[in-house]
């Protein structure tokens, strides 16, 4: 299983044992973890935070501030920071004519331990790893 060179991870999930069980996923894998309950505390922690490296947020939460709208503010806030997007509806939520938007990344609900892994190391690694002329 790949595991984190100490990158910063905000994890935004309302489901209590999801959350939990991604937080202690992600933390495992070696990353440091932020961690909000819905869309207005995420972004307290975006406004707030030094450096974030990837947000992994749920689509749909409560409090008027969707995962969407949430990357949208991370972009702005951290330029750097890539996004992982989960949720456990059908993907037309972050999608047109049920394709995924270009550069949108999204690990289905309910996801394994390797499954997240892997897509987090893909993420947070693949860009560098080309820019740096890995193959």
């Amino acid at each position: 299983t790949p595991t984190g060179l100490k990158e910063i991870i905000l994890v935004v999930e309302d489901d209590d044992e999801l959350r939990d069980l991604a937080v202690m996923i992600v933390k495992k894998l070696g990353y440091t973890v932020l961690v909000a309950r819905d869309g207005p505390a995420a972004i307290e922690i975006l406004d707030n935070a030094e450096t974030i490296d990837l947000l992994f947020t749920d689509v749909v939460l409560p409090n008027g501030v969707n995962g969407s709208q949430i990357a949208e503010h991370a972009k702005i806030r951290h330029p750097d920071a890539k996004v992982l997007f989960t949720s456990g509806y059908n993907k037309d939520i972050v999608s047109h004519n049920g394709q995924l938007d270009s550069g949108v990344n999204l690990i289905p609900k309910p996801y394994r331990r390797t499954a997240l892994a892997h897509k987090i190391h893909e993420i947070l690694h693949s860009v560098t790893e080309r820019e740096a002329g890995v193959h």
